[in-house]
């Protein structure tokens, strides 16, 4: 008994854990466009596919004395432009992309989680 309960068990947990979120990854520019965004305040990136542009509408609301949002919703598109240009603004992207649920930022085909790809391309 003891041991069909724990197959029970362990079953539920397997296939609970296949039914989990899949981390959301946003797709930014290649690092030498990063690094002109930077200069420029401009950034694009391409959001998760599921993301609707009600959702980023909700979430860059908040952001608006820091950047501005246009989305493409048929392209996932998110075009950011800073309102001031400075550390703490472009970290406040980063924010905005926890706000979308995007929890890694793919650059030049690796994936960054969100703080590491502020710290390697936007500080």
């Amino acid at each position: 008994m003891k041991t069909l309960v724990l197959s029970l068990f362990t079953f539920i947990f397997a296939t609970s854990l296949s039914f989990a979120q899949e981390n959301a990854t946003a797709f930014a520019q290649k690092s030498t466009e990063l690094l002109s965004s930077k200069e420029s305040g401009k950034y694009l990136f391409v959001m998760p596919a599921d993301l609707t542009e009600e959702q980023v509408s909700k979430s860059a609301k908040y952001y608006t004395h820091y950047f501005t949002v246009e989305f493409n919703e048929s392209s996932k598109e998110a075009n950011i432009s800073m309102v001031i240009n400075d550390d703490k603004s472009r970290h406040v992207i980063v924010r905005f992309l926890i706000a979308c649920g995007v929890q890694n930022v793919t650059v030049d085909g690796k994936m960054y989680t969100n703080e590491d790809f502020f710290n390697t391309y936007m500080k």
